[in-house]
């Protein structure tokens, strides 16, 4: 196989060397299964096949990584943590949060204002 110099070339060549991309994200650090993960180019760097010039991303850190998302967009998005027994699970938005915990979005904003202790047996706070 011939794996020089195309984005797909070089993404093949990494997944069938090195494997699929798995958490946690060498940005944000977080390690649920419920998120994609996947290869990123270092910024600087250029698509060879070599592994020092990748790490590993989470789908939504990849996206602001490669600056999809501009940052008014993800000025609208507040991070958010929830707690329970100790552990700490960052999200990058609260309908994130909702989606991957499935704690309604609803109790979760609840929690953040005060209005109630805990959302689905977490205590949430703006990270």
């Amino acid at each position: 196989m011939n794996y020089e110099g195309t984005y797909s070339a070089v993404h093949g060549w990494l997944r069938h060397q090195i494997g699929t991309a798995k958490p946690p994200c060498e940005k944000c650090g977080v390690t649920t299964d419920d998120r994609r993960y996947e290869w990123a180019l270092l910024k600087g760097k250029q698509y060879q096949k070599k592994r020092e010039n990748f790490f590993i991303l989470c789908r939504p850190c990849h996206v602001v990584y490669d600056g999809v998302i501009t940052l008014l967009a993800i000025k609208k998005y507040k991070p958010v943590v929830a707690i329970k027994e100790g552990k700490h699970m960052k999200f990058h938005s609260i309908q994130e949060a909702a989606r991957i915990t499935g704690v309604s979005k609803t109790s979760i904003s609840n929690n953040l204002h005060g209005r109630s202790k805990t959302a689905g047996g977490f205590v949430w706070s703006i990270a």
